[in-house]
């Protein structure tokens, strides 16, 4: 069997779950002050992020489990950070629209093809515990990417955000590019 790169894979989503959650901070003020939206606008814009990864996790969760989880993995990182780079430069709200509904497809292949990845390579009696700390990964950056936010606004201005924002992503492309050999087949399919 292939050695698992747990911990690149545990960063890989860390980084690209701290741009999203980056952008809860960030986007509300963000739509209101760029494109002159409002709050209901504002409260669209961080939604629709959700609404993709909810619709992506089961597609990119089963073709992990076929084998397929290193292009799963690094097509999600591919894609947040592509959406991450239109959420700077977008010309109008919908373009924003649709970086947030890419971001969210790219962060559930993130993390539904990291973990299946993982968990083939983990014993049968620790893959509770184990996926249980790489869902920290996801919730980590979550909690601490406002945080995160916030600290590059005070530093840098929105701009310093933004640029993180696309940066963490690139980070997690990297780390997923850097491992070798592919994810075998999930042993608990038929």
């Amino acid at each position: 069997m292939n050695e698992i790169p747990a911990r690149r894979l545990w960063l890989a989503v860390l980084c690209g779950y701290l741009a999203l959650g980056a952008t809860l901070q960030e986007l509300p003020g963000y739509v209101v002050s760029r494109f002159s939206a409002g709050p209901a606008a504002a409260g669209l814009a961080v939604g629709l992020a959700f609404a993709a990864t909810a619709a992506t996790r089961p597609f990119a969760g089963r073709a992990a489990d076929g084998g397929l989880a290193r292009p799963v993995v690094l097509a999600g990182a591919l894609l947040t950070t592509l959406a991450a780079l239109a959420h700077l430069l977008a010309p109008d709200f919908g373009v924003l629209l649709l970086a947030r509904l890419v971001m969210g497809a790219g962060e559930g292949a993130l993390f539904s093809g990291a973990l299946p990845w993982v968990l083939t390579g983990t014993p049968a009696d620790r893959r509770g515990r184990t996926a249980g700390w790489f869902g920290l990964s996801m919730w980590g950056g979550l909690s601490a990417g406002p945080l995160l936010a916030v600290g590059m606004r005070q530093a840098g201005g929105t701009a310093a955000v933004w640029w993180t924002v696309v940066a963490l992503p690139l980070v997690s492309v990297l780390l997923v590019a850097s491992t070798r050999g592919q994810a075998q087949r999930s042993p608990v399919l038929p």
